[in-house]
This record gives structure tokens, C-alpha cells and sequence, in this order.
């Protein structure tokens, strides 16, 4: 190769410099060109990648990876590999509060009926503790990247068989436990009073959030046996509410407040009996059961000229025809207070009652039998 030399200026120094120009263009488009043949092989080799690796089963096909007679599986996306399990767990939980929610429709109105509003409110954290205690025998498939939307993908499913075996015995304790209640409360020549109670826990206990979130994540997981572990408590459960009414009905009060304000802690009881269904006797003489109610007024020590303060309580004690005591209850009141003494006592009767009011229904369906002794 002739190589030229210039020292100056001039026309052969102005050929060498375009002679370096030319060998650099060439040099610049020959990386340029290596480059964009690289780049092209790569894209090339990936697209034949992907397009010669099939997605997983579970993503074509959901439930011929995880039949629904063995398993309960549900999709979780994200677009994060970290989180795509956490979404996954949520989906999952959602679907058994779904399912659950669902199959206690008829509960919730029966709780309507009864008035008892909380009782939603606990039913919702039942199901809580129940989701958290299956979603332990979740398992998850590979995370697997969708290179049409980008996002991360994933299996979680849990196998019915594994999960009955390790929620059964739980299942099989609250349907035990209805079954001892209805057979307590079918006890011939139980006096009425305690009759009336246990058919009142039989029937708070049917339409609790225990029982109810047992019978339905029993269903969810595992239908026929669930079927017939509940299959005898089942085929009396619709006639409890009936059968609880009847024995209420037939176990009359007789009510008694030896101390009291202008009769507002005797109506109050009265309200709240009646209320549940039991009926009130004008006659001592002529009912299956005694209440007595004990009122304690609670005045507080204060110092001459700063008012009058009440914290009253009271305590209420149900014994039968025979004299027995079979059922017990309290209620108590914030402090109340006033300038005037006489204000400052009724204010303390008119919250006692108020109290008395909104506490004695709930004892008195949930049936709880046991008594106190008069304080």
C-alpha cells in the first residue's frame, strides 16, 4: 500500500485527510453494521426461544392442571415477581369469603329476624380466622413471566384431600356440639324455664358464626363428606327457631324490683323478656320462673357542693317453680351526676335501665344457663 506523506499545506496534505475520512467512515460502518447484525441474531434467537417454550399447563388450562374435584386453584397476576404470590393468597381468600358469604344468606336474615346486628360483624371475623387457617395448606405453582402482557403469573391451589384431613376434626366438633344442645334440649320433664334456655343456646349456636363458618368451609372443601357429617344436625336445624319460640312461650316470668325508680328497671326487664318471647305473668303464683332483681345505686363520696354521683349496678336472679336458680344476669352504668340529688338518682336509674335494656336480650338467646348469688 502506497502511503503518502505531506509536511505543510497543500493539495497532497488535503488528499491525505480525506483519504483518513474515508478510513474512518469505513471502520464506523462496519461497527455499525456488526452491531445491528448482533442485535438482529439476538432478537432473533429470543423470539425463537419464547415461541419454542410453551407456557405451563395451569396457564392454558387451569382446570385440567388442578380438576375441581381435587383441588381449589385460583390466578394470581402481578406485575412484580415479589408480589405475585401475595396476590395470589388475596384471590384465594376472597374466593372462600365469597363462597362462604354466599351460603349464609339464610343466617344472616335469621339474625335479622332476632335483632342480633353484631352478630354479622363477629361472622365476618370468623371467616377471617377460617381463611387463615386454610389458606395454610395453599401451595403455588412456579412464578411464569407472560411476555405478551409483560406480567407475572401464578398457580395457588390447595389440595381438597390434604385440607379435609387437616380441617375435619373441627367440623366434626361443631357438629357434635349442636348435637348435644338439641338432645339437652329435647329432655323430657325439664322444667320450662331451663327448657326454654337450652333451646335458646341450641338455636344461637345453629345460627352462629362457629357453626355457620364450620358447615361452610366444610362444604367448600370437601361436599360430600361434609354432607354427611352435618346430615343429622342439618335435619333439625330449620325447626330450632319454631321449637325455641314454643318453649319460651311456655315459660312465663313472674318479675320482682324491690328497689326501684318510678318502675324504670321493672319495665325495662319486662321490655327485654318480652322482646326475646318470654311472656311476663301478672301473678307470682302463676309463673314457671321467678326474676328478682337487686339494684345496688352506687352513691359516690364527694365533697360538700361538687353534686351528686351515682355508678349504679344491678344484678338479676331467675330461679324456677321448685326455687332453684337457673339463670343469672347483670348490667351496670357509667357514672351519672347532678347539682340537684334527685336528678342526679334519676339519671343513674334511667341509664341503669337503658343498659339493663340493651344487654338482657342477648343473654337471653344465647340461653346461657348458670346463676349468680345476689351480691
Amino acid at each position: 500500500m502506497k502511503r503518502i506523506f505531506c509536511f505543510g499545506r497543500g493539495k497532497g496534505c488535503t488528499q491525505v485527510r480525506y483519504a483518513k475520512e474515508i478510513s474512518m467512515d469505513i471502520k464506523n460502518s462496519w461497527n455499525i453494521g456488526m452491531k445491528i447484525n448482533i442485535a438482529g441474531l439476538f432478537a432473533v434467537y429470543m423470539l425463537t426461544s419464547c415461541a419454542s417454550t410453551p407456557p405451563p399447563q395451569w396457564v392454558e388450562n387451569l382446570e385440567a392442571a388442578f380438576p375441581g374435584d381435587k383441588y381449589i386453584a385460583v390466578r394470581g397476576t402481578s406485575g412484580r415477581r415479589e408480589t405475585v404470590i401475595q396476590e395470589a393468597q388475596t384471590v384465594l381468600s376472597f374466593y372462600f369469603q365469597t363462597q362462604v358469604s354466599s351460603s349464609t344468606n339464610l343466617a344472616d336474615s335469621y339474625r335479622e329476624q332476632n335483632g342480633a346486628v353484631s352478630q354479622s360483624v363477629q361472622m365476618e371475623r370468623r371467616m377471617l380466622v377460617q381463611t387463615e387457617a386454610v389458606l395454610q395448606n395453599v401451595q403455588f405453582t412456579a412464578p411464569w413471566r407472560n411476555p405478551g402482557t409483560g406480567l407475572w403469573e401464578i398457580a395457588a391451589y390447595i389440595n381438597r384431600e390434604k385440607a379435609w384431613e387437616a380441617f375435619s376434626s373441627h367440623a366434626k366438633k361443631s357438629a357434635d356440639e349442636l348435637a348435644q344442645l338439641f338432645v339437652g334440649a329435647r329432655e323430657e320433664n325439664a322444667d320450662p324455664f331451663i327448657c326454654a334456655l337450652n333451646w335458646s343456646k341450641a338455636e344461637a349456636y345453629a345460627a352462629g358464626e362457629e357453626f355457620i363458618t364450620a358447615w361452610s368451609y366444610a362444604q367448600i372443601l370437601d361436599p360430600v363428606r361434609a354432607e354427611v357429617l352435618f346430615n343429622e344436625v342439618n335435619g333439625y336445624r330449620p325447626a330450632l327457631p319454631r321449637e325455641a319460640a314454643d318453649a319460651r312461650r311456655n315459660a312465663s316470668v313472674y318479675l320482682e324490683c324491690p328497689l326501684d325508680l318510678n318502675g324504670l328497671i321493672l319495665n325495662a326487664a319486662k321490655a327485654a323478656f318480652s322482646t326475646v318471647g318470654f311472656p311476663i305473668a301478672s301473678e307470682r303464683g302463676r309463673a314457671e320462673a321467678v326474676c328478682v332483681i337487686h339494684v345496688t345505686e352506687g352513691l359516690l363520696p364527694r365533697p360538700p357542693g361538687t353534686g351528686t354521683f351515682y355508678r349504679p349496678v344491678l344484678v338479676g336472679n331467675v330461679t324456677s317453680r321448685a326455687g332453684t336458680a337457673v339463670f343469672s344476669f347483670d348490667a351496670s352504668a357509667e357514672v351519672q351526676s347532678a347539682i340537684d340529688p334527685d336528678l342526679a338518682r334519676s339519671r343513674a336509674y334511667a341509664a341503669l335501665a337503658h343498659a339493663l335494656r340493651d344487654t338482657l336480650p342477648k343473654r337471653l338467646r344465647e340461653g346461657a344457663v348458670e346463676a349468680k348469688k345476689n351480691s
